[in-house]
């Protein structure tokens, strides 16, 4: 909102979780996401909650949801989903769920994350964990 478009191609670590809903028809946004490693996804746990990994897919190189721009785009599909084991549907408290992708993904560049080093530890506990 009171933004500026941004050039296609210049957040490649965005993603998109999405969802067939039909035969032949479109997948559906589901939520957003970040992909914060070439093989691990961050996104909420209320976005995968009840979902299994054959259910979903996560998109990256998305510039308009509903404009085909020439294949920019990359479909991915999950290895497994794991859900924050303290996750709240009700207060939404550790709403966190980390996506495990099929098969790595190169993007250059890396996500603005500040602290990325305890970012990345608190997930590798979280995947040891859950």
């Amino acid at each position: 909102m009171g933004g500026e478009e941004s050039t296609p191609g210049s957040w490649p670590w965005q993603a998109q979780l999405v969802r067939p809903v039909g035969e032949g028809r479109p997948l559906r946004h589901r939520c957003g996401a970040v992909l914060v490693s070439p093989s691990l996804v961050a996104t909420a746990a209320h976005c995968v909650d009840g979902y299994t990994a054959e259910e979903l897919s996560v998109v990256l190189g998305e510039h308009h949801r509903s404009v085909d721009e020439g294949g920019r785009e990359v479909l991915v599909r999950p290895e497994r989903i794991e859900v924050h084991p303290l996750f709240d549907y009700f207060t939404y408290e550790n709403d966190l769920a980390v996506v495990t992708l099929k098969e790595e993904v190169e993007v250059n560049g890396i996500p603005c994350i500040q602290h990325k080093t305890t970012i990345t530890r608190a997930y590798s506990s979280f995947l040891r964990n859950a």
